[in-house]
């Protein structure tokens, strides 16, 4: 049942998208991190809304959809419910091809560091170990890049070998060489994936090029050290 404000609350979300809400909760709080969403509480309610400045992306994104039929329920669902799904979809894209090469995906799994545990997108676990975090391209983005530095630092080399960042949306920044600028001896190496596409134009094949083969590449080459 949608909620009769502009937001809908956490259990509204999960109950028409028939998911548990732990899994709800965690899509919401990417969400959240891309500022996508936003929270605007009503009473004792928490309410998810887009924020006005990013219904022109989030328009670009459902759009898009990976460029994948969709079901017809989904069509008519509010437009948080499909960028919820939208993000499935890619994370379930990437994964799939991923596991066909081999490579033993895991999503939120927690890596500890020297200090604290952290959480990313995507674990991989092949000849050397290696997570991936994914951020949209938009005017925060440099501030969301400063913020992993630190996440960065935490970790160690052995532990976690590569970390790649992947930039959904372009343009090419100098990212790379600012982390690698930073690097602690035992920190892990940093690769910066930048998908210098449309949101709009994002489908399997450019995330198999743009995403997927750079990967791989990273970790042959890793294994051949």
């Amino acid at each position: 049942m949608q909620s009769s404000h502009e937001g809908m609350s956490l259990t509204e979300i999960a109950s028409s998208l028939m998911k548990k809400q732990p899994s709800v909760h965690r899509a919401l709080r990417r969400l959240l991190q891309e500022g996508l969403v936003q929270i605007e509480p009503v009473g004792k309610t928490k309410l998810y809304t887009i924020p006005e400045n990013k219904k022109a992306l989030v328009s670009q994104l459902i759009q898009s959809s990976l460029k994948t039929p969709t079901y017809s329920a989904f069509d008519r669902a509010p437009p948080l419910f499909m960028l919820l799904s939208l993000e499935d979809k890619l994370s379930a894209v990437l994964q799939e091809q991923l596991a066909k090469r081999g490579v033993k995906v895991l999503r939120n799994r927690p890596i500890a560091g020297r200090h604290f545990n952290h959480r990313f997108d995507f674990v991989l676990q092949n000849s050397c170990r290696a997570v991936v975090e994914m951020k949209t391209s938009g005017p925060d983005l440099t501030e969301k890049v400063f913020e992993l530095t630190g996440r960065i630092a935490d970790l160690e080399r052995g532990v976690i070998d590569v970390f790649f960042l992947v930039i959904l949306g372009g343009p090419h920044q100098p990212y790379e060489s600012y982390f690698n600028s930073l690097r602690a001896p035992k920190a892990p190496k940093v690769e910066v994936l930048t998908v210098d596409v449309p949101l709009t134009d994002l489908d399997e094949k450019i995330i198999r090029d743009k995403i997927v083969d750079p990967i791989l590449k990273v970790l042959a080459h890793r294994k051949r050290q």
